[in-house]
């Protein structure tokens, strides 16, 4: 029988494992599907997208610890002010909270009903449900336990909690599907210093777009039969290459998919400094 303490670990392991893995897949659809690519075709494993997850969590996690440490001395300098016969300015604080969440409801609410909004607004705005939430919640600590007036809804905190754990996945996921497709703008703009592919294939292959050349070589004692240039790698998995045009374009090229066997060879040419 396993203990309750290690029980309780490997379940925490698994939670945040789930939940890496999901940041890793939703930072990787966003890469992919860029390029019109569905990440399942890749064949990726957990294992794969909790690696991809540590650029999508890493940001979020080092911003939510700085965010506990400036709001721990806040609310130290708060105690201190709210001392002794003080506590109404403590009453006008969690008024500013209160009135601080109602802004982010409303600003979510605009987000989600109206489009030109949301399309400005979209980086930011699952990130007003956890501030909201975090507002009201700590609005009710300082009229409960600091000012005394009257005793906090233990159904209301708990409710006001999920929604903060709930805001805080959708502004992460939102964060990785950001991180994703700026990986694949920046993919796309750098795609002239990649490093050229020369595909040879021992049979035809419909590979067109701009840029991509194909040679047909001499039959005599050479297993290949045709040579591609002017090709780049997108991506490598275990049993695929997926390739694109030196010159892509979103919404006008095609990505392919070419399976890892012995019936192609894949050279690669890097450029140097200054050539």
């Amino acid at each position: 029988m396993v203990p309750p303490a290690v029980a309780g670990i490997l379940t925490q392991v698994a939670v945040i494992t789930a939940l890496m893995c999901y940041f890793g897949w939703a930072r990787t659809q966003a890469m992919f599907g860029y390029f019109g690519i569905d990440v399942g075709w890749l064949g990726y494993s957990t294992f794969d997208f909790v690696m991809r997850s540590i650029d999508s969590t890493f940001a979020p996690l080092l911003i939510a610890c700085m965010a506990i440490i400036v709001l721990t001395y806040a609310h130290a300098g708060l105690l201190r002010l709210g001392a002794g016969r003080n506590q109404e300015r403590i009453r006008w604080a969690a008024v500013v909270l209160r009135g601080a969440a109602a802004a982010c409801c409303l600003t979510l609410a605009a987000g989600l009903m109206f489009t030109p909004f949301a399309d400005v607004a979209t980086d930011w705005l699952p990130l007003t449900v956890p501030v909201a939430a975090a507002a009201l919640v700590y609005a009710d600590y300082l009229m409960t336990a600091i000012a005394g007036r009257g005793r906090g809804s233990r159904s209301r905190s708990a409710a006001l909690i999920a929604i903060f754990l709930v805001g805080a996945f959708w502004t992460i996921a939102s964060y990785a599907t950001t991180v994703g497709t700026n990986l694949a703008e920046r993919f796309v703009h750098d795609l002239p210093t990649k490093p050229d592919i020369v595909l040879y294939s021992t049979q035809r292959l419909t590979l067109s777009g701009p840029g991509v050349a194909v040679v047909e070589l001499p039959q005599e004692g050479n297993r290949y039969k045709f040579r591609y240039d002017g090709l780049r790698i997108l991506a490598h998995t275990k049993d695929r290459y997926v390739l694109l045009p030196a010159d892509w374009q979103q919404g006008r090229d095609h990505a392919f998919f070419l399976p890892d066997d012995d019936k192609i060879r894949i050279d690669i040419f890097t450029w140097t400094r200054g050539s």
